[in-house]
């Protein structure tokens, strides 16, 4: 009888401890959330002001073409933004609950690099930031979703500019092994080793809220590693504070060409 009730102390102090553990976590979620949800709160009210108070304005200028036009490049700006941020939350909570749509299809990913560099050249140059390509052009196709991959070189080619004030922003694509890996090199601010995997996190961003963090939800990253382990690939940054930062996925190279697949089925 002792030794059982001995066990049975000892089994309730473990689960004891186990919840205490348990009730730690939701605590430290839960706080997130609440953080999150302050943040995105402000992010949408910012650009919905923007858009009415430079749309009340507009009426006032209506014999004046120059700053009509200037104040419609600021609404479509911030109309963008307010999509992004909206687009975010609704990718989060597809991701979580299992019901994105996925397309996927043979994907020339060599081609889609060059569209995505033609689509950045002039939003980098226009930072005054040099941007430089090293895509092998012989890479071989995968299956993936193309629109979620383009997602993603987006979302990587964007925290580049956001990060980076001066220097050069390098969007490079080589095979290794049986994978392909695709990075972003830049030579902005870095990222301190104990964040490198904090920021792949849920509602994470580093950084001092009031100063030096950037606008968004701090789901971009997570949404982009999600992606990448979709397609059974991995994602990862390589960084230290003050020397640049490089944010690298690689998907595998399936064992059959997807054009050879392709013939084979409509010749089926």
């Amino acid at each position: 009888l002792y030794r059982t009730l001995a066990s049975r102390t000892d089994d309730l102090q473990r689960a004891y401890s186990d919840l205490a553990i348990a009730h730690q976590e939701l605590l430290g979620v839960d706080e997130m959330k609440t953080g999150f949800l302050a943040n995105v709160s402000h992010e949408l009210r910012t650009p919905l002001s923007s858009i009415r108070s430079f749309s009340e304005l507009l009426l006032s200028y209506e014999n004046d073409p120059a700053v009509q036009n200037e104040f419609l490049h600021i609404i479509n700006s911030e109309s963008e933004r307010l999509t992004r941020l909206v687009n975010d939350v609704l990718d989060i909570t597809k991701i979580e609950a299992g019901r994105m749509d996925w397309h996927i299809a043979p994907v020339n990913l060599a081609a889609l690099l060059q569209d995505s560099a033609r689509t950045y050249v002039t939003l980098i140059e226009e930072h005054d930031l040099v941007f430089r390509q090293e895509i092998d052009a012989d890479l071989p196709m995968i299956y993936a979703d193309r629109d979620r991959l383009q997602q993603v070189l987006g979302n990587m080619l964007n925290n580049a500019m956001k990060f980076t004030e001066t220097g050069t922003i390098t969007l490079s694509a080589v095979r290794q092994g049986e994978e392909i890996r695709v990075s972003v090199r830049d030579t902005g601010v870095g990222i301190a080793r104990e964040d490198h995997e904090r920021i792949f996190e849920k509602f994470q961003q580093v950084g001092d809220t009031l100063t030096d963090k950037p606008r968004g939800t701090g789901l971009g990253l997570c949404i982009c590693r999600d992606i990448i382990a979709y397609h059974k690939g991995r994602m990862w940054v390589e960084s230290e504070l003050g020397q640049g930062s490089i944010f690298t996925f690689a998907v595998p190279i399936p064992e059959i060409v997807p054009q050879l697949l392709t013939r084979v089925s409509q010749a089926a």
